[in-house]
């Protein structure tokens, strides 16, 4: 017995709620058993941006915007916004400042 998706099969609704791919992926796991619904950790790409280099722009000159360093590094804004929150930096008056940890959040670390 063989399996194939036709087109028609996915057309029941104006939405295309899943891919193809995502129900291959489905079929193939319930052909060999495997029930498990957890989703696999999946390779991540690794990231464009050194926090140390992007600290160091942040440091030289703290006005610039994450869209101006988004264009400097050939990323995203939001991969920006990230990378920014990872070095602990926020943006207030217009100048990228350390972010100051909370009690609780100090305690975690």
């Amino acid at each position: 017995m063989s399996f194939t998706l036709e087109p028609q099969h996915c057309r029941q609704s104006p939405i295309s709620i899943v891919t193809n791919a995502t129900v291959a992926r489905w079929f193939k796991k319930f052909r060999s058993r495997d029930f498990n619904q957890s989703n696999e950790p999946r390779g991540r790409p690794k990231t464009q941006v050194d926090n140390d280099v992007l600290k160091a722009t942040v440091e030289a000159n703290s006005s610039r915007s994450a869209r101006e360093l988004s264009l400097m590094h050939i990323v995203s804004m939001q991969t920006i916004l990230t990378h920014l929150a990872q070095i602990s930096k926020v943006k207030k008056l217009d100048k990228w400042i350390p972010r100051e940890s909370t009690d609780a959040q100090k305690e975690e670390a």
